[in-house]
């Protein structure tokens, strides 16, 4: 992830069910599962920046914490 642009995040594991959405460059759409693995180090960016760009490209998505 680009810290001086919020549009584009790596979630450390992506599925994406429909073979349609998968282009050379990527993942065009919304992905079925995306998936962050907390570390110290990483987990406020994750919590905060990651999170939020997740949540706006699909107002659906939820989150699981444990």
């Amino acid at each position: 992830m680009d810290d001086e642009n919020d549009n584009y995040v790596e979630p450390d594991i992506t599925l994406i069910c429909d073979q349609s959405k998968i282009h050379q460059k990527g993942c065009v759409g919304v992905p079925d599962l995306v998936v962050e693995v907390l570390s110290p180090s990483t987990a406020l960016k994750d919590k905060r920046v990651k999170l939020r760009r997740y949540r706006l490209s699909d107002g659906a998505a939820r989150s699981l914490q444990s």
